[in-house]
């Protein structure tokens, strides 16, 4: 998280972060987000209708979407810094 974090501060305004979780309480990820610092939106799924649309089968699931829309990268598993890096030059971000 705080690898996207900082990428999410860096492209201010070019890039927009999406954090979603159905597992965990609205207290949990209060404590979460203010334990790292984290500024971009976290989104609460309780019913995990997220989780069947993008058929998600494992966590942490990351998605890069372009600019239109269309989904360039799902990446199943913690990612790092360089992987991170590497999907966001093939969005077009520097």
């Amino acid at each position: 998280m705080t690898g996207i974090q900082n990428r999410f501060d860096e492209y201010d305004g070019e890039l927009s972060v999406r954090a979603i979780t159905n597992a965990d309480s609205k207290e949990d990820v209060r404590a979460f987000v203010d334990e790292f610092g984290l500024t971009f939106d976290f989104l609460l799924d309780p019913e995990a209708e997220i989780q069947r649309l993008y058929r998600i089968s494992g966590y942490p699931t990351t998605f890069i979407v372009d600019s239109d829309g269309v989904i360039r990268v799902r990446h199943i598993g913690l990612i790092s810094d360089d992987q991170l890096d590497r999907y966001l030059s093939e969005v077009g971000l520097p």
